[in-house]
C-alpha cells in the first residue's frame, strides 16, 4: 500500500506534460455547441489531483470534484492555493447524495475505462442524466475498445522531472484480448533529493467500445450522443481511433 500511496505523491510530476487547459478549453467549446450562455455549475467526475477541477475554478466557473481515491483528494484539496467556488469530495458518487443540478459533468484521462462492470457504469450514467439540467453536457474521453485488439497497448517509457525529483521507468499493459482489458503496471524509480525510491502502481482497464457505449447512454435518457476524435470535431469511432471523445446531451 505505500508503494501506492507513493504513486500518489509522484503523480503530477509523473503527468506534468499532460494539457489541462487543451482539455479544458475543449470541454468548453462542446458546451457552447448546444447553449449560448456560459455554465454555471460542473460536475467533474473521476477528478483525481484536481488539475482539471482547478483550471475551471480559476477561470471563475463552480465546481465540484469527486473522486474515490482518499490520498487524490488530499492532494487536491492541498494545491487549493487560491480563493474559489470549487469543493472536492471522497466518495463513490453512486452513494452522494447530490441535491443540486448541473450544467456540464464530464470525465477525463479515460475515468470511464476504470469503470469494469457494466451494471455500474449503467448507474452512473442514469444518475448523471438525473442531475443535469436540460441542455446539459456529459463529456467524457475513453481508449476506444473499437481499436484496441488492432492496436494493442504498448509498453511506455516513462520520464518526467521536476526541481529535485527525477522520475524514470516504464508502463507495462497485460493485454486479455477475449475480455478486451488491461492490467498496467508502473515500474517507476524515484530521484527525490538524491533519494532513490522505487515505487510500483497496478492498475485495471476496460475498452469500452461506442456499440456499448452509445445504447447504454441512449437508454438512460440522453437525446443525443456524438462520438469524435480525441479533443477534436472530427468524427470519430472506428478501429483506427485509440482514444475518442464523447458529447452526450439531455
Amino acid at each position: 500500500m505505500q508503494k501506492n500511496k507513493l504513486f500518489y505523491k509522484y503523480y503530477d510530476i509523473i503527468f506534468s506534460k499532460k494539457d489541462y487547459k487543451k482539455e479544458t478549453d475543449y470541454i468548453l467549446n462542446s458546451w457552447y455547441k448546444y447553449n449560448q450562455k456560459d455554465p454555471i455549475s460542473i460536475l467533474d467526475f473521476g477528478c483525481g489531483t484536481g488539475s482539471h477541477t482547478l483550471t475551471f475554478a480559476d477561470r471563475g466557473f463552480e465546481i465540484l470534484g469527486y473522486d474515490i481515491n482518499e490520498n487524490m483528494i488530499k492532494i487536491a484539496n492541498s494545491k487549493r492555493t487560491f480563493s474559489s467556488e470549487v469543493k472536492f469530495i471522497f466518495q463513490d458518487i453512486l452513494d452522494a447524495d447530490i441535491e443540486k443540478s448541473f450544467d456540464i459533468i464530464y470525465s477525463y484521462f479515460f475515468v470511464i475505462n476504470y469503470i469494469t462492470d457494466i451494471t455500474t457504469l449503467e448507474a452512473i450514467f442514469k444518475k448523471f442524466h438525473s442531475i443535469l439540467n436540460h441542455n446539459g453536457t456529459f463529456l467524457f474521453d475513453i481508449v476506444n475498445g473499437e481499436a484496441t485488439c488492432k492496436y494493442q497497448p504498448k509498453i511506455k517509457e516513462v520520464n518526467s522531472e521536476y526541481k529535485n525529483i527525477l522520475i524514470n521507468g516504464f508502463l507495462y499493459p497485460k493485454f486479455n484480448s477475449r475480455l478486451n482489458s488491461a492490467e498496467y503496471h508502473y515500474d517507476l524509480t524515484v530521484i527525490d533529493n538524491n533519494k532513490k525510491i522505487k515505487v510500483d502502481y497496478f492498475m485495471n482497464q476496460v475498452y469500452w467500445s461506442p456499440s456499448v457505449l452509445i445504447p447504454l447512454l441512449t437508454k438512460c435518457g440522453f437525446k443525443s450522443i456524438k462520438v469524435f476524435k480525441h479533443l477534436t470535431d472530427i468524427e470519430g469511432g472506428g478501429s483506427d481511433d485509440y482514444k475518442i471523445s464523447l458529447l452526450c446531451v439531455k
